[in-house]
């Protein structure tokens, strides 16, 4: 029980916000502390060592932010890799940094070093690699009742077109930009195949955010991964930008396996 922050028992919020921080993929354990106002205070999680602790963070910030609507800081996350930092034998670099702490920087391969054998292209990219920004952004309504949207990334001095088409209605702006965004990460070819799982526009405080849920299929398995981003100009911009902070686990992360197509699960 803390005195500090009103905390007087279990709190339902509380357990809900511990279950589904525990579905998250790498997510160990989770303990949060909310008082009997529903107000989260504070969010300790022990997670693996697959993505960099600030990443943990960002995911359980916009899971919390798209089931419960809540907007928890990310200084009031706290973030813990698996003992002494140790994930396959390996130490990391940034183990026990505060959350959206950068780690230090890997040390990159002497130029024209080769992939060793078997390793996809999107895990032989460069470690100076700039993340993907959208650059143009197309929406368009038909006579038919349905919206499309074209959109083109830039990602380490490539161009990458993605377009996608769905029904009209409430939402469906955030929508096809989310699945346009997705094929030109899916054509990228440097990422495991993407599809989009969710997409929700949340206020909070009086702000709108655009938050998106995708998932990463892996031969047999699947991942999931959340990005929420505050809307400042349209819908389908933030959409876009969400869908990317959702994905970026899978940027710098080497995702072994053959590709396959997602005709059937989006």
């Amino acid at each position: 029980m803390s005195a500090d922050h009103g905390f007087t028992g279990p709190n339902p919020l509380a357990q809900r916000a511990e279950a589904l921080i525990r579905t998250l993929t790498g997510v160990l354990l989770a303990r949060v502390i909310a008082d009997e106002h529903d107000r989260i205070h504070e969010i300790h999680a022990l997670v693996d060592d697959s993505v960099a602790p600030g990443q943990f963070a960002r995911s359980i910030q916009s899971a919390l932010l798209a089931r419960f609507g809540t907007l928890v800081e990310l200084d009031h996350i706290y973030v813990n890799t698996t003992p002494a930092g140790l994930g396959n034998g390996k130490p990391r670099h940034d183990a026990g940094l505060p959350a959206g702490t950068p780690a230090l920087a890997a040390t990159p391969a002497p130029a024209g070093t080769p992939a060793p054998a078997g390793t996809p292209a999107h895990a032989a990219a460069p470690a100076h690699d700039e993340p993907p920004a959208i650059c143009t952004l197309e929406i368009e309504r038909s006579r038919t009742h349905r919206v499309h949207c074209r959109l083109s990334i830039q990602w380490a001095g490539a161009t990458y077109d993605g377009a996608a088409e769905v029904l009209d209605g409430p939402g469906a702006h955030a929508e096809v930009a989310a699945r346009a965004t997705i094929d030109a990460l899916n054509d990228s070819g440097r990422t495991p195949l993407l599809a989009l799982e969710g997409i929700r526009i949340t206020e909070i405080a009086g702000r709108r955010y655009a938050t998106v849920a995708v998932r990463a299929h892996l031969g047999r398995t699947v991942r999931y991964f959340a990005g929420a981003a505050a809307i400042d100009h349209s819908a389908e911009d933030a959409a876009a930008e969400a869908t990317l902070l959702a994905a970026a686990p899978c940027f710098a992360t080497p995702w072994p396996g053959p590709r396959h197509s997602l005709a059937a699960a989006s």
